[in-house]
């Protein structure tokens, strides 16, 4: 039976044009061949534009009018070019651990000493161009711990902490804090192995849809870790990764750091003294449960995809971290349940990379996997993996083109991502004309410049507002005209920036240069700082 791809060029078109916008839509998710297909064709670009922003049948929100939405879209792009774009606000400082789902922000609580102040802060930013109110809510009755993180899904709030050398976590409702009745139990706890029940040094935990993800740090001096995935719903452990270190060759490759790309799938970075750094994918649900598993045996067995990271010049241990941020439309607490998310896009995953270079100088790199290409490859990864016993593996020169790869200040934590969209802390120069004081002479200032994976064009683009540019011109055009990037000759690393048919949406902000925290939220970011309230700016 001939595939998709052996047809002409013509038929695929018009079969694509014949079908309802929603499987046109989720077509070029399926494959790289389709995305081609549909980005060459300025009718199906339209059409997909046009179902994101609600403006046809079957679209994902059609409670507001598709004339008005692009009204206020308009008002925000020309607000966007102007330097006072958006509104500040001040969060009342808990804690810089945050975490976020869309427009809303908690920060937890645990103070050494001061048990009696654990408790979890809940902020909605809010957003004049969708009309959205501020709102704030305080859970203050909290178990008392010393240690702990939390997340939280809907109405559910996950709160992990160290108890007495183990760790329980803990499923309540965000409005009460009472156990929550969806939870086949109100608490888990999760077993160490005898050795390391006193060595916990820090806690990470991620929640997508049923699935749980939680990483503990260990104090051991191989900087060992341990990651479980539980169903929350059914009170069920999914995987236990661990890492036990025989010889020097196991610390080459540790599991770093993990998240979630979605309810089904973790993805594991590992980190350790080899140049060469990977990104695992686990199928959560395709993995007998068995009481631990050492994370070389899982990653031989058990992986159903692996991207080799861009091989790094080391000469001590690297560091990574990875990030990533669905903007799913059901993961809000029930206080904010009327708030409407955008339209769900692929989420981009962020990797960050912190080493040294030959000169023995602290040197830091982002990459980032945009979510249309790491989706189709999960499928095809179970199959690889069903049929030869192996994890497809792709080395960095096959996909790297489709990434993004860039340097980043070592200390400066300005990298953030959100559903499609990631934004980074940059240094700009602003000249003197555009400067909001009149007697300011210009100078470098920090910005933050906010860049999108496949955002709708029409949302991007609008000849009233940004003029007409050529098409050669369009993966460097910019909507902000004050703040021009400051640019070293190595600045970039061997990939190109990648193509959108958006533009790179750049803002000025006075970001200190000692600010602890960046965070992307649905309509704007948070920056936080050591000693100073968490200011979050939306538009």
């Amino acid at each position: 039976m001939p595939c998709v791809q052996d047809l002409p060029y013509e038929l695929c078109l018009a079969i694509l044009k014949r079908l309802p916008p929603p499987q046109v839509a989720q077509f070029q998710l399926v494959s790289r061949y389709y995305h081609e297909l549909v980005q060459s064709s300025e009718d199906l670009r339209h059409i997909i534009d046009c179902f994101l922003l609600g403006a046809i049948e079957h679209s994902p929100d059609l409670r507001s009018s598709f004339r008005g939405r692009l009204d206020r879209v308009k008002m925000w792009r020309r607000r966007w070019k102007r330097q006072s774009w958006d509104d500040e606000q001040r969060i009342r400082a808990f804690t810089s651990h945050f975490r976020i789902s869309g427009p809303v922000v908690a920060q937890g609580l645990a103070r050494p000493g001061l048990l009696s102040h654990t408790g979890a802060r809940f902020h909605l930013t809010g957003s004049q161009l969708r009309g959205i109110k501020q709102a704030t809510w305080t859970l203050k009755d909290l178990p008392e711990y010393e240690k702990f993180a939390l997340d939280w899904y809907q109405d559910l709030l996950i709160l992990v902490a160290s108890e007495n050398g183990h760790i329980a976590v803990h499923f309540m409702k965000c409005s009460t804090a009472v156990p929550h009745p969806d939870a086949k139990h109100p608490s888990l706890r999760v077993i160490f192995p005898t050795e390391r029940e006193q060595s916990v040094e820090g806690l990470d935990l991620k929640v997508c849809g049923h699935m749980v993800a939680l990483h503990c740090k260990l104090l051991d001096a191989a900087c060992l870790a341990e990651i479980w995935v539980l169903d929350w719903r059914q009170g069920l452990p999914l995987l236990h990764l661990g890492t036990d270190v025989v010889n020097d060759k196991e610390l080459a490759w540790r599991p770093e750091d993990c998240t979630l790309l979605d309810p089904r799938h973790l993805l594991v970075a590992t980190g350790g003294n080899s140049p060469q750094q990977i990104v695992a994918v686990f199928d959560c649900y395709a993995v007998p449960y068995t009481e631990r598993r050492p994370f070389s045996d899982a990653l031989q067995h058990h992986a159903i995809l692996i991207l080799d990271l861009p091989p790094l010049l080391v000469r001590h241990d690297m560091l990574v971290h990875i990030n990533c941020q669905p903007n799913s439309p059901h993961a809000l607490p029930a206080q904010v349940q009327d708030v409407q998310f955008r339209a769900a896009a692929p989420p981009v995953t962020l990797v960050e990379i912190m080493t040294h270079d030959a000169e023995w100088k602290e040197v830091k790199y982002n990459f980032l996997i945009p979510g249309w290409f790491l989706l189709p490859l999960l499928a095809k990864g179970r199959a690889t993996r069903a049929t030869s016993c192996a994890a497809l593996r792709l080395p960095w020169q096959t996909y790297g083109l489709d990434c993004v790869l860039e340097k980043a200040e070592w200390k400066s934590g300005g990298t953030a991502v959100h559903g499609c969209r990631y934004a980074t802390v940059r240094t700009g120069w602003q000249p003197a004309e555009d400067a909001a004081d009149p007697d300011d002479h210009g100078g470098f200032i920090k910005f933050a410049a906010v860049k999108h994976f496949e955002e709708p064009k029409t949302i991007m683009q609008d000849a009233e507002v940004d003029g007409f540019n050529d098409k050669e011109n369009d993966r460097l055009r910019t909507v902000h005209r004050v703040v021009k990037e400051f640019v070293d000759d190595d600045e970039d690393v061997w990939a190109e920036p990648v193509r959108t048919a958006a533009p790179h949406l750049c803002t000025w902000t006075d970001v200190e240069s000692g600010f602890d925290s960046f965070h992307l939220v649905e309509d704007g970011y948070i920056v936080s700082a050591e000693g100073t309230q968490p200011r979050a700016h939306v538009f």
